[in-house]
């Protein structure tokens, strides 16, 4: 993650169910968000989040970002332009002094803002001159239906390919868009290699739910006790940090410790974790100040992801990658998943590109390893959604179990979200993203449908993934 990418998140998982408020309301709630930044009322405009959002992000940050990351560095809105609807987000344009950002709002009858996402404004991408290749027959319902959602995401000119697998009844499909290198166009295929981003996060679940069932590590034991040194300060008012803190986001960790991460020697932003050790992030964590109690608030860490990782490594005596394969990989027969891809094998590996249609740097993590090192392909990754949607494993079965309630229909377990729908379907699933890859992986045990997608582009697939489920559920 870049220094200068801005990001407000709102929840980690998406409320499926909420009736969303209409163009005008949302025009009001941006346009009084842009006149309180405006004359410097940050306080007061807390008040246009929703109580969902000001749990997971209290009234102290929220105004760190607005006043010291973007009035203090961007000056004033000069100009508010409303661009589109996108999949339920309504995107602005924020014209400031000294840059332009895109603002994406989300908000729900309440008339409160119940998501928004800052990031620097892209020029909306032109469509190809030329159709993008794939090896969709259109010849089924099935295959029109892909063909539908696919082409709305792969027909820009900016993205690249795009892989989606789909399981369904017990059958098998898999479809491919696009090229795995822009300069010399090839289709992806089945073992097209991707960086799976976050979606490591739940592998790294499984390996704690193999832990946990070994009697090695507890998800209610202070993280302290498998920590090499003393931390006196990861504890808030007499309550530490627990484990299952670090895999439902509430342990008051922060996502990117940007200080410390771009202090590292060699530090490069296209490539941001290449550098930032095990070490590292063990010597960080005595700077950490919790804010308040762990387990209350959820905020996004890619850091207290990268941390169990460590935890693992340090109780086992085995390395992340080791782990992988001792417990997932070799059981489930991925071979072609891993941390690190054999020179033999970079032939497969995608090119990465950025949300501009730039070349991109590959991700190479190495303290945070846990958090998202993890390349796959589409074979393998299918057959990791099918083993976690038919399990009747315990290690498996363990990561889906809550630890943590975002909203009335969203929990979440070793990782893995837990969305329940408008009509009553419990969707698991997990998205990811690294500098030049997106990707998600999403199934209804129920229904019998795993739905996965990987592209190497910056432009995100989580509601093509979504909107998938909702149209293959049916």
């Amino acid at each position: 993650m870049k220094k200068t990418f801005l990001l407000l998140l709102i929840a980690s998982s998406v409320n499926l169910c909420a009736q969303q408020a209409d163009l005008a309301t949302h025009h009001a709630v941006n346009d009084s968000l842009v006149a309180m930044f405006n004359r410097q009322a940050f306080e007061e405009s807390y008040n246009l989040l929703s109580p969902n959002v000001q749990k997971k992000l209290d009234l102290k940050k929220w105004v760190k970002l607005l006043k010291n990351d973007l009035f203090m560095g961007l000056g004033q809105v000069k100009k508010s332009e409303f661009l589109e609807n996108q999949n339920g987000a309504y995107l602005y344009k924020w014209s400031f002094e000294k840059m332009i950002i895109q603002t994406s709002i989300v908000v729900y009858q309440s008339k409160l803002i119940e998501g928004i996402y800052f990031k620097p404004f892209v020029e909306k991408a032109k469509k190809r001159t030329v159709a993008a290749a794939t090896d969709n027959a259109l010849k089924t319902g099935l295959d029109r239906t892909v063909d539908s959602v696919a082409r709305t995401y792969i027909e820009n000119v900016n993205t690249a390919g795009l892989s989606i697998g789909i399981i369904k009844n017990g059958e098998t499909f898999t479809y491919h868009y696009g090229e795995t290198d822009k300069k010399n166009p090839k289709l992806p295929n089945d073992k097209t290699i991707y960086e799976i981003g976050s979606i490591s996060k739940t592998f790294t679940g499984l390996l704690l739910a193999h832990a946990v069932l070994q009697n090695e590590v507890n998800l209610e034991d202070d993280i302290r006790k498998y920590l090499p040194q003393d931390y006196p300060n990861l504890v808030f008012k007499g309550q530490p940090i627990l484990i299952k803190h670090l895999t439902n986001h509430t342990a008051r960790l922060q996502s990117f410790p940007v200080e410390d991460i771009t202090a590292q020697k060699g530090y490069d932003a296209s490539n941001p974790y290449k550098h930032y050790t095990s070490d590292m992030v063990l010597s960080y964590l005595h700077k950490v100040k919790l804010d308040t109690f762990a387990g209350i608030k959820s905020e996004y860490s890619n850091f207290a992801t990268g941390l169990l990782g460590i935890i693992l490594e340090k109780k086992f005596k085995k390395s992340y990658a080791d782990l992988l394969q001792t417990y997932i990989t070799t059981p489930l027969s991925m071979t072609d998943t891993k941390i690190t891809i054999p020179k033999a094998d970079f032939v497969r590996f995608a090119k990465p590109y950025d949300e501009a249609g730039n070349p991109a740097n590959y991700w190479d993590i190495t303290g945070l390893a846990a958090a998202g090192a993890i390349r796959s392909t589409l074979s393998d990754m299918l057959t990791y959604a099918k083993a976690n949607m038919t399990a009747t494993d315990s290690a498996v079965l363990l990561t889906q179990k809550a630890t943590f309630k975002d909203s009335p229909n969203n929990e979440t377990g070793l990782f893995w979200q837990l969305s329940t729908t408008s009509d009553g379907n419990q969707i698991i699933w997990h998205n990811g993203g690294t500098g030049g890859f997106r990707t998600f992986c999403g199934f209804i045990k129920s229904k019998n449908l795993a739905v996965v997608l990987l592209s190497n582009g910056g432009d995100d697939v989580t509601q093509k993934g979504l909107e998938l489920m909702k149209v293959l559920r049916q």
